[in-house]
Parts: structure tokens; C-alpha cells; sequence
């Protein structure tokens, strides 16, 4: 029983339900459950990691009141989505058909206040990721430029979304958009890294903790990518399906209820827990080295190691040694 859109809830009168669709619901119902458990857990240790990290700083600040912010609306859309269950179950008849009276304005407020919620978790999502990216590409106005214009695409999409009554497609495609930049922009600053280190024949024997952090958030980045691939298509198929007779898309909202806000959550914990190694400093800032006369973004872990490298040796030792 999906409830992004008021169009997949039951029509006026009595509606009814034969028993696979119950069972569909409940099964909806039991994964929301467990996914939920499983954003609670999320959320209590990255507001752990926040907290040890540093609150004092307007950006982190910023991050907690998102991520606060997310886990409301998601606490709200689980508690709609249990009401809504519980409705259909407990219509339940002898005959094995659920026999439903529905109140018209009543039920298309429950699905437009879950969708509203929704919307809200994928823009503060898609802000995390764009900050995320900022902070990678400091001073880079190209890529600002093109994260503040998808992010603006991705704000006015949802909100269109919400004024013309869940048009999932359209707002599903910006948010897919700053989830693959995202996701490339990590990529690629991760191989520009790579490649400096590679000139340094000596520091490539390990890998650093930014690295190891970089490539945990390339990953992910990428199944938050298919995933919202994955979702946009079946808004697609079911944009003329004005019954909600799409199980498939039924079973991805559910998902992408909890998905939207437990992968920024993952971000904030990853990036926040790893600022605590000295070799991961590169995630609050990188720092512009000079080498061979080509300029690079290198942490300053690594611009220690590289000076060690490159320092002038007298009888046979390094000078910075």
C-alpha cells in the first residue's frame, strides 16, 4: 500500500483489497519496520561521531540539525505508513476481502503530508552531498557552479513535485543527478590523489586514510546512484498508473524512505569518524602542493611525507630527519 502519491490510495467509497494485496502491505510494513530499527542505529552513531568530532564549527552545527531533521520526517512517514497498515488489516473480512471505507480528504492528506516529508529528506540529502563535494573541491568554481545549479534543479523539482501531487518522475531525476556528480567529483579528486602519490615512488607502499575513506564513499555512492536509478525508471512505468496496481514501485518506496536519509547519515558518520586519524585531513580541507612545477590537492599528512622525501640529504641522511 505505497503512499507517495495520494493517487495510490484507495478510492472513495469501499475499497477493496483481495489477500495477496494484504499480504503485499503487511510485508511492506514488516521492511519498513526492520529499516527503520536499522536508521535509528545510524542515526544515534553518527550524532555520536558529530558530537566527538566538534560541534563548535557552524557547518557541523548545520550537518546535526539536517540529520535531526531527516530522522523526524522519517519517524513521521513510518507512523503514516503503520496507520495506513493498520487500517487495511483491521478491515480484514470473514470472506478474506478487505472491506475499506475510505474519507476522500482525510486519506489524500495522509499521502501528501508522506510525500511533503519525503521530499524534505531527499533536498537536505542531496545538500549533504553537494557540501560533501564542495569541501573536496574548495575553490574550484566550476565544479560550485554546476553542484549549486543541480542542487537548485533538485529543490525546484520537489517542490513542483509536492504542488502537483507526487510527480515522482520528475523530481526523482535531479536527485539521481546530484548523487552521480557527487559521486564522480569523489572519483575523480580520489584519482588526482592517487596520482600525486604515484609520483612520489617512496609513499605508495600504503594506502592513506583519506584514500580508504574516499573509496568507502565512491562505493556507496554508487549503489545510492543505482538505486535512485532504479527508482526513477519505475516512476516512469507507473506514471500513468493512477490505481498503484506497481508492486514493484510499492516495495522501492519503502526502501527509498529509509535510503534517502540513512546515506547522508552514512556520509556525516563515515567523514566525521575518520577526522579524528591525522592522514584523513584532506576531508575538512586540501591543501594546494607545488610539485614539479604542476599544481595538485594533497592532505598535509601527505605533503609532510612528500617534503621528507624530496628534502636535500647531507652524508647520506635527510635533511628533515
Amino acid at each position: 500500500m505505497p503512499v507517495l502519491s495520494r493517487y495510490t490510495l484507495p478510492s472513495t467509497g469501499e475499497g477493496y483489497y483481495n489477500l495477496p494485496e494484504l499480504r503485499s502491505t503487511v510485508g511492506q510494513a514488516i521492511l519498513f519496520s526492520f529499516l527503520f530499527c536499522f536508521l535509528t542505529v545510524v542515526t544515534v552513531a553518527t550524532i555520536r561521531s558529530l558530537w566527538r568530532n566538534d560541534l563548535r564549527t557552524w557547518t557541523n552545527r548545520l550537518m546535526l540539525a539536517l540529520l535531526l531533521s531527516m530522522y523526524a520526517n522519517t519517524t513521521v512517514m513510518f507512523g503514516i505508513f503503520m496507520y495506513a497498515t493498520r487500517r487495511v488489516v483491521n478491515s480484514l473480512g470473514r470472506d478474506g476481502n478487505v472491506n475499506l471505507r475510505v474519507d476522500t480528504e482525510a486519506q489524500d492528506n495522509i499521502g501528501y503530508i508522506f510525500f511533503a516529508f519525503f521530499a524534505i529528506n531527499a533536498i537536505w540529502g542531496d545538500i549533504v552531498l553537494i557540501h560533501r563535494t564542495w569541501v573536496l573541491w574548495r575553490g574550484n568554481k566550476a565544479i560550485l557552479s554546476i553542484s549549486v545549479l543541480l542542487l537548485l534543479a533538485a529543490i525546484g523539482t520537489w517542490i513542483t513535485a509536492i504542488l502537483i501531487d507526487g510527480g515522482l518522475y520528475i523530481s526523482s531525476a535531479p536527485s539521481m543527478a546530484v548523487s552521480g556528480w557527487s559521486t564522480f567529483a569523489i572519483a575523480f579528486k580520489t584519482t588526482q590523489h592517487w596520482r600525486m602519490r604515484r609520483a612520489q615512488v617512496h609513499i605508495v607502499s600504503r594506502r592513506t586514510k583519506l584514500e580508504d575513506v574516499l573509496t568507502t564513499l565512491i562505493e556507496s555512492g554508487l549503489a545510492y546512484t543505482i538505486l535512485w536509478a532504479v527508482f526513477f525508471a519505475e516512476t516512469l512505468v507507473s506514471s500513468g498508473d493512477e490505481q498503484g496496481t506497481n508492486n514493484a514501485l510499492a516495495w522501492l518506496q519503502v526502501i527509498m524512505a529509509i535510503a534517502v536519509p540513512i546515506y547522508p547519515m552514512w556520509i556525516l558518520m563515515v567523514v566525521a569518524s575518520a577526522k579524528d586519524e591525522p592522514s584523513a585531513g584532506g576531508l575538512r580541507t586540501l591543501d594546494p602542493v607545488t610539485l614539479g612545477g604542476t599544481t595538485v590537492d594533497i592532505s598535509m599528512e601527505d605533503y609532510k611525507v612528500v617534503r621528507t622525501q624530496e628534502s636535500p640529504r647531507i652524508g647520506g641522511r635527510s635533511a628533515d630527519a
